[in-house]
């Protein structure tokens, strides 16, 4: 899930190319070794430039809201790694239910984060638990949730803020359908 995230912030090329390499990930322990050394090298370039996550580190909270909510919302079930899997493929489903992500990127991500968390949707995700611990995320303010969000054609991530209002909501029960299908 880690690699997953990294390589999304990273950018469409980077992304693109960890899903075309995806199914060996699991048998090929040296192109999972690279993978991983690809992830902890865009990571630290985050942490160089912002040793104390207080501007453009935020964006490796992206999926965070979501998979924390799920966390809490499954009673820990899911656990974070997955979680945050999942966090990610919301956050992709939201951002493009408002018109900020290109619906073949979305398509591309979800297939890969949804590889990733498969074996975890046997476990039900309960609705309004899951919206209630969503509303209160440390990182919202008042009424708004601050979410980390795909946006425009190169899929950059932002921190956005979403008023947590019926619409919110619709999407949010919007994704969660899909996960039964």
């Amino acid at each position: 899930g880690e690699i997953i995230k990294v390589h999304v912030i990273d950018g469409p090329e980077s992304f693109h190319r960890l899903a075309a390499d995806f199914d060996r990930l699991t048998t090929d322990r040296d192109l999972l070794l690279s993978y991983v050394r690809d992830s902890l090298r865009i990571k630290q370039g985050f942490i160089e430039v912002d040793e104390f996550d207080r501007g453009p580190r935020n964006v490796m909270n992206y999926g965070h809201s979501f998979g924390h909510a799920i966390e809490s919302a499954t009673d820990f079930a899911i656990p974070h790694g997955i979680a945050v899997s999942i966090g990610m493929d919301m956050a992709n489903h939201v951002a493009h239910a408002r018109g900020r992500l290109d619906v073949r990127y979305r398509d591309a991500v979800h297939r890969i984060c949804r590889e990733n968390y498969e074996d975890s949707l046997g476990v039900e995700i309960p609705e309004e638990t899951l919206l209630d611990a969503l509303s209160r995320d440390k990182k919202n303010s008042g009424s708004t949730a601050n979410l980390i969000l795909p946006s425009g054609s190169s899929a950059g991530m932002e921190k956005v803020g979403v008023a947590l209002d019926e619409e919110f909501r619709d999407q949010c029960r919007d994704f969660l359908a899909t996960l039964a299908r």
